[in-house]
């Protein structure tokens, strides 16, 4: 029991250590004690920072050849603090004048701190369905961080793979993966490392719920910044909250996202908002400091996952011209004023030393391979050939997809109240949706569901801004000291309004929200991957399957011989694909075919994994197969060979 609780406490320490004091610094030595930043906006900014603070940090080591291990992260973390603190010290104290605007009445805070609580409650119920480690994407990137762990450094990104050449199939050497990005595995690695937790636990799903959750306040201090002008900021701020926790919390595909989906969308979402936090209050407030760490937040997204760095390159593109056209003339006269805080000392400070990093440390490994050459052209699947309007609506939720469909119109149409805000949203949302619905226009070749994703932060945004525009400002409106819709009226329709979406979200969250599995589901795949690595060796081939088998990624995680080990018979209608290889398919469906004992022959496969519910009878009544491993979810057989 006391071992249990001394575990429990060093993780949790290992959280605060990793995720937020690094962050917490170098707010301290940008700012000092001022007041310019409120508790959530240094509790949010803090985790961020840390994330980024850390990857460079683990690169660092690596470039210099340091074993990356808890040591050198604990030291090398405590010569960062010690920095920053420093910086500190030096620097003059900030003034208070520059306060943040963030004080809410009693009531609001009290519906703030409810939103918080059952945005949580929500999610710590899905995460009880959800926390065992089964997801694939997870499985993933867990084998690299475990690699990270086991050799203290940063691994070569390879994969083996079965490929047909002049009619024959083999097992390729080692080639580059473009799909994975370092920043992504060192904060699971170096929280692992101190933490002494394996990643084959529920560790990595409590990592990604919080990530999760500091999205969804990272969204929050945006709006507030984004609305603070307006009477009813406050309101739209709140209003956002309760769409991106509560409501948002499992929308559609999201759910998967709480504990185990696609880490880079959402370390992505997490970090999107936090740049376009820092660069809108660096130009509205004409504060160097925030544009330099919307620089350094920018710079660290780029080593961390490539489609989002993607998605906010283009959304930033899209917010310019947005900002050109609204601000007409006066456009190049606003970026006078942009250039004086990028000529600022810290401001060159940041870009000089990320340029030093960028080409003598370590170049992210998308562009160092040309792979951004991959996403350019025609789509090559039907997957990235765009999403129907229905798909869109159904990915972010139909109630939020249409009030944010409405706060577009409204932001179009009432952009002369703020030009920046009204810019930042709608460049936004036109950047994402083009490339989700359309993505032929841009010329790119990404799976649409991906960036579809990436939809629903500034649907969000449009969405509280239009149902607050609607009944406290038009409605509000004043003639001769009346309004013009008596206030019942206005609170009856606000009401049934509100009732109306809030029953589409929590519907959307109650077909999330899947039975829960028997443990024994994923136990049963993770006890046959323990016994195959004690059973096999370089020299065994094994092929398993992904269409019935459970948890399967996460069978390279225990045998850790390639990223691609075990091979895989992939989604069925994969190999309708006229240049996907069939042996995979053959080997599984049809082991008794030419083909197939073709391709035994050939990869040298001797061991198959499948679910014997469902390709049992095909190995069973083969005498060339041994049953080895049997249960009533996994069944192991072995091919002797000749």
């Amino acid at each position: 029991m006391l071992n249990f609780i001394f575990n429990q406490i060093l993780f949790y320490t290992s959280i605060a250590v990793i995720l937020f004091i690094p962050g917490y610094f170098l707010l301290l030595a940008i700012f000092g004690k001022s007041k310019i930043l409120s508790a959530l906006e240094k509790f949010t900014l803090s985790f961020g920072l840390s994330i980024i603070a850390v990857d460079i940090i683990l690169i660092l080591l690596d470039k210099f050849k340091l074993s990356i291990n808890a040591n050198s992260i604990l030291f090398s973390l405590i010569a960062f603090i010690i920095l920053c603190y420093a910086v500190f010290l030096l620097q003059k104290e900030k003034q208070a004048e520059n306060s943040s605007n963030s004080n809410y009445s009693k009531k609001q805070t009290s519906l703030i701190i409810l939103i918080i609580f059952f945005s949580i409650l929500i999610r710590a119920f899905f995460l009880s369905h959800t926390i065992a480690p089964t997801g694939t994407d997870l499985g993933h990137h867990m084998y690299w961080t475990k690699k990270i762990i086991e050799t203290g450094k940063i691994p070569a990104y390879e994969k083996i793979e079965i490929i047909q050449k002049d009619n024959a199939y083999s097992i390729s050497q080692p080639a580059t993966i473009d799909d994975f990005i370092i920043g992504e595995h060192l904060v699971f690695a170096s929280i692992g490392l101190i933490s002494k937790n394996n990643v084959v636990s529920a560790f990595p799903s409590i990592i990604l719920f919080l990530i999760n959750i500091m999205g969804m306040f990272s969204l929050f201090i945006l709006a507030e910044k984004l609305f603070s002008s307006l009477p009813y900021g406050k309101n739209i701020s709140i209003t956002v909250l309760f769409f991106v926790g509560a409501l948002f919390a499992l929308s559609g595909s999201q759910g998967n996202f709480v504990s185990g989906g696609v880490i880079g969308n959402l370390l992505g979402n997490l970090l999107i908002p936090l740049i376009f936090y820092f660069f809108f209050r660096a130009i509205s407030e004409k504060n160097s400091a925030f544009f330099s760490l919307g620089i350094f937040t920018s710079f660290g997204l780029a080593y961390t996952h490539h489609l989002s760095t993607f998605i906010f390159a283009s959304s930033l593109l899209s917010v310019l011209f947005f900002i050109l056209l609204f601000r007409g003339k006066e456009f190049f006269s606003e970026i006078k004023k942009w250039l004086v805080l990028i000529f600022s000392p810290r401001v060159l400070t940041i870009i000089f030393l990320g340029v030093i990093f960028f080409f003598f440390v370590r170049m992210p490994s998308y562009i160092e391979n040309q792979a951004v050459k991959t996403i350019v052209g025609e789509p090559s699947r039907s997957t990235k050939a765009g999403l129907s309007l229905a798909q869109i609506f159904s990915t972010v939720g139909e109630s939020r997809a249409t009030l944010g469909t409405i706060g577009i119109i409204l932001l179009l149409v009432f952009f002369k109240k703020n030009k920046y805000h009204s810019a930042l949203i709608l460049g936004w949302f036109f950047s994402i949706f083009i490339m989700s619905w359309k993505p032929t226009l841009l010329h790119i070749d990404i799976p649409s569901s991906r960036i579809g994703n990436y939809l629903i932060f500034p649907l969000i945004l449009a969405g509280a801004f239009a149902i607050n525009w609607i009944f406290f400002d038009y409605l509000y409106a004043q003639k001769e000291d009346r309004y013009y819709l008596n206030k019942n009226w206005k609170l009856s329709a606000f009401l049934i309004l509100m009732l109306y979406i809030s029953t589409g979200g929590f519907m959307s969250e109650a077909q999330s929200i899947n039975p829960k599995k028997s443990n024994s589901d994923f136990i049963e795949t993770f006890a046959v991957s323990k016994y195959l690595s004690q059973k096999t060796n370089y020299e065994d081939i094994i092929l398993k399957d992904h269409n019935y088998v459970l948890a399967d990624s996460w069978m390279k995680v225990f045998l850790m011989r390639d990223y691609n080990y075990p091979f895989t018979r992939s989604f069925l209608f994969r190999y309708d694909a006229p240049t996907h290889e069939q042996c995979t398919l053959w080997m599984i469906s049809q082991p008794k075919s030419s083909e197939a004992k073709e391709c035994f022959a050939e990869t040298g496969i001797n061991f198959v994994v499948v679910n014997p519910y469902y390709d049992s009878s095909q190995f069973s009544n083969s005498k060339e197969f041994w049953k080895i491993y049997s249960s009533n979810l996994i069944g192991t057989y072995y091919k002797p060979k000749k």
